[in-house]
């Protein structure tokens, strides 16, 4: 591998990290992109991380392992990236070089091993009805993550998991430790 990317190539090639080892750490399996291409960048240059991204993009991700801490260690390890616990919760943020960033925790029922993306919406629950609709389910209602914004899980067709979430609007109130999509709420 040629080093971790920074931003988005549409014409990289990809491939996963030793596919055939059962003992991923902490049962989680990603992909690594390794930079094959030499062209020149499209009209426009290659796509951005933004600080203001346009609805329907990745702004948070949370990975669901068997074994926080070994998933932990890898990601630093491999990737460099850094950590920080937000306290008895067992909700670590992580923080990659460039956004979007995230959250590791321990998998549960309500959510098992896995990664768990964030797409940006302008409303959560216009967002759910629109996944409905679209063939999609629901699995938690919409509902607020005090200080930060209001967010829901879906199951795409397929069976794949994905959470919406709606910003806050910008407020001076203090923002307290979020919740994690796969715990019961309040």
């Amino acid at each position: 591998m040629t080093g971790v990317r920074r931003r988005l190539r549409p014409d990289a090639s990809a491939r996963l990290l030793d596919d055939d080892r059962p003992d991923h750490p902490g049962g989680v399996v990603e992909a690594a992109w390794e930079d094959r291409y030499d062209g020149e960048p499209p009209e426009g240059g290659w796509p951005q991380f933004t600080d203001e991204p346009d609805a329907g993009s990745i702004v948070h991700f949370e990975l669901y392992s068997e074994d926080p801490a070994a998933t932990r260690a890898f990601h630093e390890a491999v990737f460099g990236w850094e950590f920080e616990s937000l306290g008895e919760g067992g909700y670590t943020m992580v923080e990659p070089p460039t956004p979007p960033f995230g959250g590791v925790l321990e998998a549960n029922e309500g959510m098992p091993t896995g990664t768990l993306a964030y797409l940006l919406v302008d409303a959560a629950g216009d967002a759910c009805r629109t996944v409905e609709e679209a063939g999609g389910q629901v699995l938690r209602e919409p509902y607020e993550v005090p200080g930060w914004g209001t967010m829901a899980v879906y199951e795409a067709p397929g069976g794949v998991l994905g959470a919406v979430w709606e910003s806050a609007p910008e407020s001076s109130e203090p923002r307290s430790e979020p919740e994690a999509a796969g715990t019961t709420g309040s």
